[in-house]
Protein backbone atom coordinates (compact mmCIF):
# COMPACT_ATOMS: atom_id res chain seq x y z
CA UNK A 1 0.00 0.00 0.00
CA UNK A 2 1.29 3.42 -0.93
CA UNK A 3 1.97 5.82 1.92
CA UNK A 4 1.24 9.54 1.81
CA UNK A 5 4.32 11.55 0.88
CA UNK A 6 4.76 14.52 3.25
CA UNK A 7 4.93 17.86 1.44
CA UNK A 8 8.34 18.68 2.91
CA UNK A 9 9.76 15.38 1.69
CA UNK A 10 8.17 15.89 -1.71
CA UNK A 11 9.90 19.26 -2.09
CA UNK A 12 13.27 17.79 -1.07
CA UNK A 13 12.92 14.93 -3.54
CA UNK A 14 12.03 17.30 -6.36
CA UNK A 15 15.01 19.51 -5.53
CA UNK A 16 17.57 16.77 -5.01
CA UNK A 17 16.17 13.57 -6.40
CA UNK A 18 14.67 14.16 -9.82
CA UNK A 19 15.25 16.36 -12.82
CA UNK A 20 14.89 16.30 -16.55
CA UNK A 21 18.51 16.87 -17.51
CA UNK A 22 22.02 17.03 -16.19
CA UNK A 23 25.30 18.82 -16.59
CA UNK A 24 28.28 17.30 -18.35
CA UNK A 25 25.94 15.05 -20.31
CA UNK A 26 25.83 13.31 -16.97
CA UNK A 27 23.70 10.99 -14.94
CA UNK A 28 24.24 12.17 -11.45
CA UNK A 29 23.93 15.88 -10.88
CA UNK A 30 22.97 19.12 -12.54
CA UNK A 31 24.77 22.44 -12.49
CA UNK A 32 23.00 23.31 -9.25
CA UNK A 33 23.74 19.94 -7.67
CA UNK A 34 20.40 18.21 -8.10
CA UNK A 35 20.55 14.46 -8.38
CA UNK A 36 19.03 12.47 -11.17
CA UNK A 37 19.45 9.38 -13.22
CA UNK A 38 20.35 11.03 -16.50
CA UNK A 39 19.13 9.75 -19.81
CA UNK A 40 21.93 9.69 -22.33
CA UNK A 41 21.16 10.46 -25.96
CA UNK A 42 18.30 8.23 -26.98
CA UNK A 43 18.98 5.57 -29.54
CA UNK A 44 16.83 6.22 -32.56
CA UNK A 45 15.55 2.67 -32.55
CA UNK A 46 12.02 1.60 -31.89
CA UNK A 47 11.60 -1.51 -29.83
CA UNK A 48 8.36 -2.47 -31.52
CA UNK A 49 8.66 -6.06 -32.65
CA UNK A 50 7.55 -7.51 -35.95
CA UNK A 51 6.79 -10.75 -34.17
CA UNK A 52 3.20 -11.73 -33.52
CA UNK A 53 4.22 -13.07 -30.11
CA UNK A 54 2.47 -11.26 -27.28
CA UNK A 55 4.47 -9.66 -24.49
CA UNK A 56 4.97 -11.98 -21.54
CA UNK A 57 3.80 -9.49 -18.94
CA UNK A 58 0.92 -11.87 -18.24
CA UNK A 59 3.52 -14.07 -16.55
CA UNK A 60 4.70 -11.23 -14.31
CA UNK A 61 4.66 -11.06 -10.55
CA UNK A 62 2.77 -7.86 -9.81
CA UNK A 63 4.53 -6.19 -6.87
CA UNK A 64 2.65 -2.88 -6.83
CA UNK A 65 -0.33 -2.11 -9.06
CA UNK A 66 -0.73 1.55 -8.14
CA UNK A 67 1.80 4.36 -8.27
CA UNK A 68 4.49 3.34 -8.99
CA UNK A 69 3.75 0.24 -11.06
CA UNK A 70 6.31 -2.46 -10.16
CA UNK A 71 6.51 -6.00 -11.48
CA UNK A 72 9.05 -8.80 -11.95
CA UNK A 73 9.39 -11.68 -14.38
CA UNK A 74 11.51 -14.68 -13.43
CA UNK A 75 13.83 -16.88 -15.48
CA UNK A 76 14.12 -14.60 -18.50
CA UNK A 77 17.77 -15.50 -18.94
CA UNK A 78 19.30 -18.96 -19.05
CA UNK A 79 22.45 -19.87 -17.17
CA UNK A 80 24.33 -19.69 -20.49
CA UNK A 81 22.95 -16.19 -21.14
CA UNK A 82 24.03 -15.01 -17.69
CA UNK A 83 27.51 -16.48 -18.03
CA UNK A 84 27.91 -14.83 -21.44
CA UNK A 85 26.74 -11.46 -20.13
CA UNK A 86 29.03 -11.62 -17.11
CA UNK A 87 32.00 -12.53 -19.30
CA UNK A 88 31.61 -9.33 -21.32
CA UNK A 89 30.85 -7.27 -18.23
CA UNK A 90 33.95 -8.47 -16.39
CA UNK A 91 36.04 -7.67 -19.48
CA UNK A 92 34.53 -4.18 -19.45
CA UNK A 93 35.40 -3.75 -15.78
CA UNK A 94 39.01 -4.77 -16.43
CA UNK A 95 39.57 -2.83 -19.65
CA UNK A 96 37.75 0.42 -18.83
CA UNK A 97 37.35 2.74 -15.89
CA UNK A 98 34.06 3.36 -14.15
CA UNK A 99 31.77 6.10 -15.33
CA UNK A 100 32.71 9.59 -14.18
CA UNK A 101 29.43 11.45 -14.38
CA UNK A 102 26.74 9.32 -12.76
CA UNK A 103 25.17 9.60 -9.32
CA UNK A 104 27.50 6.92 -7.92
CA UNK A 105 30.48 9.06 -8.88
CA UNK A 106 29.43 11.84 -6.52
CA UNK A 107 30.37 9.50 -3.68
CA UNK A 108 33.29 7.69 -5.32
CA UNK A 109 36.01 6.82 -2.82
CA UNK A 110 39.26 8.67 -3.48
CA UNK A 111 37.63 11.17 -5.83
CA UNK A 112 38.81 14.24 -3.91
CA UNK A 113 42.42 13.04 -3.82
CA UNK A 114 42.37 12.39 -7.59
CA UNK A 115 40.82 15.80 -8.20
CA UNK A 116 43.42 17.55 -6.06
CA UNK A 117 46.13 15.82 -8.10
CA UNK A 118 44.54 17.21 -11.25
CA UNK A 119 44.37 20.73 -9.80
CA UNK A 120 48.07 20.57 -8.83
CA UNK A 121 49.10 19.28 -12.27
CA UNK A 122 46.93 21.86 -14.05
CA UNK A 123 48.50 24.70 -12.07
CA UNK A 124 52.00 23.33 -12.81
CA UNK A 125 51.21 23.28 -16.54
CA UNK A 126 49.85 26.80 -16.33
CA UNK A 127 53.02 27.99 -14.57
CA UNK A 128 55.18 26.40 -17.29
CA UNK A 129 53.16 28.15 -19.96
CA UNK A 130 52.99 31.35 -17.93
CA UNK A 131 56.74 31.91 -18.09
CA UNK A 132 56.25 33.21 -21.63
CA UNK A 133 53.52 35.69 -20.67
CA UNK A 134 54.09 39.38 -20.28
CA UNK A 135 54.36 39.82 -17.39
CA UNK A 136 55.32 36.20 -16.67
CA UNK A 137 53.27 34.06 -14.28
CA UNK A 138 55.36 32.56 -11.49
CA UNK A 139 54.46 30.48 -8.46
CA UNK A 140 55.20 33.36 -6.12
CA UNK A 141 52.26 35.24 -7.65
CA UNK A 142 49.79 32.79 -6.09
CA UNK A 143 48.74 34.18 -2.69
CA UNK A 144 50.08 32.34 0.35
CA UNK A 145 46.50 31.98 1.60
CA UNK A 146 45.93 29.34 -1.13
CA UNK A 147 49.07 27.31 -0.40
CA UNK A 148 47.26 24.43 1.30
CA UNK A 149 44.38 24.21 -1.17
CA UNK A 150 44.98 22.84 -4.69
CA UNK A 151 41.45 23.90 -5.63
CA UNK A 152 41.96 27.49 -4.50
CA UNK A 153 45.24 27.67 -6.43
CA UNK A 154 43.47 26.32 -9.52
CA UNK A 155 40.67 28.86 -9.20
CA UNK A 156 43.11 31.73 -8.63
CA UNK A 157 45.02 30.92 -11.82
CA UNK A 158 41.81 30.67 -13.86
CA UNK A 159 40.51 33.93 -12.43
CA UNK A 160 43.71 35.90 -12.92
CA UNK A 161 45.56 34.15 -15.78
CA UNK A 162 43.05 32.06 -17.70
CA UNK A 163 45.20 32.38 -20.83
CA UNK A 164 47.88 30.25 -19.14
CA UNK A 165 45.51 27.35 -18.38
CA UNK A 166 44.88 24.58 -20.90
CA UNK A 167 41.25 24.41 -22.03
CA UNK A 168 41.06 20.69 -21.26
CA UNK A 169 42.27 21.33 -17.71
CA UNK A 170 39.60 23.99 -17.24
CA UNK A 171 36.80 21.68 -18.43
CA UNK A 172 37.99 18.76 -16.31
CA UNK A 173 38.42 21.00 -13.28
CA UNK A 174 34.92 22.44 -13.75
CA UNK A 175 33.50 18.92 -13.76
CA UNK A 176 35.32 18.11 -10.53
CA UNK A 177 34.04 21.30 -8.92
CA UNK A 178 30.48 20.42 -9.88
CA UNK A 179 30.90 16.95 -8.35
CA UNK A 180 31.99 18.57 -5.09
CA UNK A 181 29.07 20.98 -5.19
CA UNK A 182 26.70 18.06 -5.72
CA UNK A 183 28.28 16.21 -2.80
CA UNK A 184 27.75 19.30 -0.63
CA UNK A 185 24.07 19.22 -1.57
CA UNK A 186 23.84 15.72 -0.12
CA UNK A 187 25.58 16.90 3.03
CA UNK A 188 23.00 19.69 3.47
CA UNK A 189 19.94 19.34 5.69
CA UNK A 190 17.74 18.55 2.68
CA UNK A 191 20.21 15.96 1.43
CA UNK A 192 20.39 14.29 4.82
CA UNK A 193 16.60 14.10 4.96
CA UNK A 194 16.53 12.44 1.56
CA UNK A 195 19.19 9.94 2.64
CA UNK A 196 17.05 9.13 5.66
CA UNK A 197 14.39 7.80 3.27
CA UNK A 198 16.65 4.81 2.65
CA UNK A 199 15.21 1.50 3.83
CA UNK A 200 18.63 0.28 4.98
CA UNK A 201 19.28 -0.08 8.70
CA UNK A 202 22.72 1.49 8.33
CA UNK A 203 23.44 4.97 6.92
CA UNK A 204 24.70 5.27 3.35
CA UNK A 205 28.48 4.94 3.21
CA UNK A 206 29.67 3.89 -0.24
CA UNK A 207 28.17 3.57 -3.73
CA UNK A 208 28.57 0.73 -6.20
CA UNK A 209 30.62 1.04 -9.39
CA UNK A 210 28.83 1.83 -12.65
CA UNK A 211 30.06 0.90 -16.13
CA UNK A 212 28.73 1.48 -19.61
CA UNK A 213 26.93 -1.67 -20.74
CA UNK A 214 28.96 -3.63 -23.35
CA UNK A 215 27.21 -3.62 -26.73
CA UNK A 216 27.14 -7.43 -26.78
CA UNK A 217 25.23 -7.48 -23.51
CA UNK A 218 22.88 -4.68 -24.53
CA UNK A 219 21.99 -6.40 -27.80
CA UNK A 220 21.29 -9.67 -25.97
CA UNK A 221 19.12 -8.02 -23.30
CA UNK A 222 17.14 -6.09 -25.90
CA UNK A 223 16.36 -9.28 -27.79
CA UNK A 224 15.74 -11.58 -24.83
CA UNK A 225 14.15 -9.22 -22.32
CA UNK A 226 13.14 -5.77 -23.55
CA UNK A 227 11.33 -6.96 -26.65
CA UNK A 228 9.58 -9.66 -24.63
CA UNK A 229 8.54 -7.48 -21.70
CA UNK A 230 7.28 -4.40 -23.50
CA UNK A 231 4.15 -4.29 -25.70
CA UNK A 232 4.96 -4.97 -29.34
CA UNK A 233 2.42 -2.39 -30.52
CA UNK A 234 4.13 0.50 -28.70
CA UNK A 235 7.40 2.18 -29.61
CA UNK A 236 10.02 2.55 -26.88
CA UNK A 237 13.41 4.24 -27.13
CA UNK A 238 16.46 3.30 -25.08
CA UNK A 239 17.74 6.26 -23.08
CA UNK A 240 20.55 4.61 -21.14
CA UNK A 241 22.17 1.21 -20.62
CA UNK A 242 24.66 0.57 -17.81
CA UNK A 243 25.82 -2.09 -15.36
CA UNK A 244 26.32 -1.53 -11.63
CA UNK A 245 28.63 -3.76 -9.60
CA UNK A 246 28.18 -3.82 -5.82
CA UNK A 247 30.64 -5.16 -3.27
CA UNK A 248 30.02 -5.73 0.42
CA UNK A 249 29.16 -2.47 2.21
CA UNK A 250 27.97 -0.70 -0.95
CA UNK A 251 24.49 0.63 -1.69
CA UNK A 252 22.80 3.51 -3.50
CA UNK A 253 21.24 6.81 -2.52
CA UNK A 254 17.46 7.26 -2.96
CA UNK A 255 16.65 8.82 -6.32
CA UNK A 256 14.04 9.08 -9.07
CA UNK A 257 14.86 7.93 -12.60
CA UNK A 258 14.32 10.53 -15.32
CA UNK A 259 12.71 8.11 -17.76
CA UNK A 260 9.33 6.46 -18.22
CA UNK A 261 10.37 2.86 -17.54
CA UNK A 262 13.39 1.14 -16.01
CA UNK A 263 14.28 -2.52 -16.41
CA UNK A 264 16.78 -3.99 -13.94
CA UNK A 265 18.18 -7.43 -14.76
CA UNK A 266 19.90 -9.27 -11.90
CA UNK A 267 22.98 -10.99 -13.31
CA UNK A 268 25.18 -12.03 -10.42
CA UNK A 269 24.90 -12.67 -6.71
CA UNK A 270 28.61 -13.09 -6.09
CA UNK A 271 29.17 -16.83 -6.48
CA UNK A 272 32.28 -18.02 -8.28
CA UNK A 273 30.08 -20.08 -10.59
CA UNK A 274 26.44 -20.02 -11.61
CA UNK A 275 25.82 -23.76 -11.38
CA UNK A 276 22.70 -23.08 -9.32
CA UNK A 277 21.28 -19.69 -10.22
CA UNK A 278 18.65 -20.01 -7.50
CA UNK A 279 21.11 -20.43 -4.63
CA UNK A 280 21.47 -16.99 -3.08
CA UNK A 281 23.33 -18.00 0.08
CA UNK A 282 26.37 -15.95 -0.93
CA UNK A 283 24.46 -12.66 -1.12
CA UNK A 284 22.79 -10.94 1.81
CA UNK A 285 20.95 -7.68 1.20
CA UNK A 286 21.11 -5.77 -2.07
CA UNK A 287 17.35 -5.59 -2.59
CA UNK A 288 15.91 -2.86 -4.82
CA UNK A 289 13.98 -0.72 -2.34
CA UNK A 290 10.97 1.55 -2.88
CA UNK A 291 10.54 3.47 0.41
CA UNK A 292 7.25 5.21 -0.38
CA UNK A 293 5.47 1.90 -0.99
CA UNK A 294 7.44 -0.06 1.63
CA UNK A 295 8.64 -2.53 -0.99
CA UNK A 296 11.87 -4.53 -1.23
CA UNK A 297 12.51 -6.59 -4.37
CA UNK A 298 15.08 -9.31 -3.60
CA UNK A 299 17.90 -10.17 -5.96
CA UNK A 300 17.18 -13.29 -7.99
CA UNK A 301 19.60 -14.07 -10.78
CA UNK A 302 17.88 -14.21 -14.17
CA UNK A 303 14.92 -12.11 -12.99
CA UNK A 304 13.98 -8.76 -14.53
CA UNK A 305 12.39 -5.95 -12.51
CA UNK A 306 10.26 -3.41 -14.38
CA UNK A 307 8.99 -0.19 -12.82
CA UNK A 308 7.75 3.19 -14.01
CA UNK A 309 9.05 6.58 -12.85
CA UNK A 310 6.50 8.71 -14.66
CA UNK A 311 2.74 8.87 -14.68
CA UNK A 312 1.06 7.27 -17.72
CA UNK A 313 0.33 9.33 -20.84
CA UNK A 314 -0.85 11.85 -21.64
CA UNK A 315 0.51 13.59 -18.50
CA UNK A 316 3.89 11.84 -18.34
CA UNK A 317 4.88 13.67 -15.14
CA UNK A 318 7.68 12.51 -12.84
CA UNK A 319 6.28 10.07 -10.27
CA UNK A 320 7.99 10.88 -6.97
CA UNK A 321 6.49 7.75 -5.42
CA UNK A 322 8.90 5.76 -7.62
CA UNK A 323 11.86 6.95 -5.55
CA UNK A 324 14.09 3.92 -5.03
CA UNK A 325 17.61 2.76 -4.22
CA UNK A 326 19.82 -0.29 -4.32
CA UNK A 327 19.87 -1.71 -0.81
CA UNK A 328 23.02 -2.29 1.23
CA UNK A 329 24.95 -5.40 0.24
CA UNK A 330 25.69 -6.89 3.65
CA UNK A 331 27.76 -9.76 2.29
CA UNK A 332 28.70 -11.12 -1.11
CA UNK A 333 28.47 -9.28 -4.42
CA UNK A 334 25.75 -8.09 -6.77
CA UNK A 335 25.67 -7.22 -10.46
CA UNK A 336 22.67 -5.58 -12.09
CA UNK A 337 22.11 -4.39 -15.64
CA UNK A 338 19.94 -1.30 -16.08
CA UNK A 339 18.08 -0.26 -19.21
CA UNK A 340 16.12 3.01 -19.15
CA UNK A 341 13.29 3.47 -21.64
CA UNK A 342 11.06 6.29 -22.77
CA UNK A 343 7.72 5.90 -24.46
CA UNK A 344 8.22 7.21 -27.98
CA UNK A 345 5.25 9.14 -29.30
CA UNK A 346 6.78 9.56 -32.74
CA UNK A 347 5.09 7.21 -35.16
CA UNK A 348 2.34 6.17 -32.74
CA UNK A 349 -1.09 5.82 -34.24
CA UNK A 350 -4.20 7.81 -33.33
CA UNK A 351 -5.60 4.55 -31.98
CA UNK A 352 -2.75 4.45 -29.48
CA UNK A 353 -3.42 8.03 -28.41
CA UNK A 354 -7.09 7.27 -27.83
CA UNK A 355 -6.49 3.96 -26.09
CA UNK A 356 -3.73 5.33 -23.81
CA UNK A 357 -5.72 8.33 -22.63
CA UNK A 358 -6.35 7.93 -18.89
CA UNK A 359 -4.98 4.38 -19.02
CA UNK A 360 -2.70 2.98 -16.34
CA UNK A 361 0.70 1.53 -17.12
CA UNK A 362 -0.83 -1.89 -16.51
CA UNK A 363 -3.45 -1.15 -19.15
CA UNK A 364 -0.73 -0.07 -21.55
CA UNK A 365 1.19 -3.25 -20.80
CA UNK A 366 -2.01 -5.25 -21.28
CA UNK A 367 -1.63 -6.63 -17.79
CA UNK A 368 -4.77 -7.03 -15.70
CA UNK A 369 -4.69 -6.01 -12.05
CA UNK A 370 -7.30 -8.58 -11.17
Amino acid sequence: MQSTIPLQVLVIVLLLGANNGGCLGANGFTTDGRLLHHRRSAESVALASSSSESPIVAEANLINSESPTILTIDNLLSEEDINTAMKYIKMECVNTTTTSDYQEDIFRAGAEEEEDSHFVAAVDRALSKGIGLNPPLVRGDIPMAHTDSPLEQFLWVITNHAEAMDQADIVTGANFIQRRQARQKWESEGGRQLLELSMDDEPFAKAGKRYEMPNEVKDMLIQKIVRRMMPITIRWSIQDATVVMYDEGESQVPHVDSCDATILIYLDDGRATLEDIHDLTRLEGGETCFPFVDCRVPVKVGTALLFFSSTPPPSGERDVASLHHGGLVKSGKKAVAQIMLDLSYEGQTNDFARSSSNASWLDILSLSCT
